[in-house]
């Protein structure tokens, strides 16, 4: 009975959290839900959310949503220096560090630095989108600690539910700015047509005043050689 409630509160917080990120087309506040989800399952330090920077390089990555500390949202990282992004974003599966010091995937200088400010379990969850990895959920957790699987599935399901709703949200944002871009192209359409039909109003106004124009020049030499003809028939 334990075991069924307790797969019974992790069903209930995983779909809770599912409901709370497809809920958004935001995706500010989809990521912030993420981190502070699986932030507060895992009982983390410090819980952020990265996400590629394809346009700069594959190498680098920019910080886009910190549990704790949004000020640091924007801030760019070197991946190179991140042995675990790494190897998440290329494995395109969760990366568990039990104990930092004790781990042969991070170099000894960042076990220490870890060690120096009292982290030493790591979690990263990468967020897959049609088969590659654009960003991670990474967590850094002050004691080592074993996790259970249900910890571990709830990272996954969040990721998964946040890979989706960043993708929604990409392809929301794509076609906002195609209709935005359409919608530019008829105004300057139509623009242009009331442009010509303006040009040609006035074209015709001033063929029409070419035309009345040059038909008082005509009359009126016209009159006088009618008029000279009928002097010159009638003998005067």
């Amino acid at each position: 009975a334990r075991q069924v409630a307790r797969e019974r509160a992790w069903l209930d917080a995983a779909l809770e959290v599912a409901r709370a990120i497809s809920a958004s087309l935001e995706v500010e506040t989809v990521l912030q839900t993420a981190v502070r989800a699986v932030g507060d399952r895992l009982g983390a330090t410090r819980c952020s959310l990265i996400m590629v920077d394809t346009e700069r390089s594959s190498d680098h990555a920019v910080l886009v949503a910190d549990r704790d500390d949004t000020s640091l949202n924007g801030r760019t990282i070197d991946l190179r220096k991140y042995p675990e992004l790494q190897e998440a974003l290329a494995k395109r599966d969760l990366v568990l560090i039990d104990n930092t010091d004790e781990s042969a995937l991070l170099p000894a200088l960042a076990r220490q630095i870890l060690a120096s400010r009292g982290i030493h379990s790591l979690v990263v969850v990468p967020l897959v989108v049609r088969g590659a990895g654009v960003g991670a959920i990474f967590m850094k957790i002050a004691r080592p600690r074993p996790f259970s699987p249900e910890d571990l599935d709830f990272c996954r399901l969040v990721a998964a539910s946040t890979a989706t709703a960043v993708h929604n949200s990409w392809q929301h944002q794509r076609v906002k700015k195609e209709r935005e871009r359409l919608e530019i192209t008829n105004i300057a359409k139509e623009h242009d047509l009331a442009a010509a039909n303006a040009a040609l109003v006035l074209a015709m106004r001033e063929k029409d005043e070419m035309v009345a124009l040059c038909a008082h020049d005509l009359r009126t030499p016209l009159h006088v050689a009618r008029v000279r003809a009928q002097q010159l028939l009638q003998g005067t």
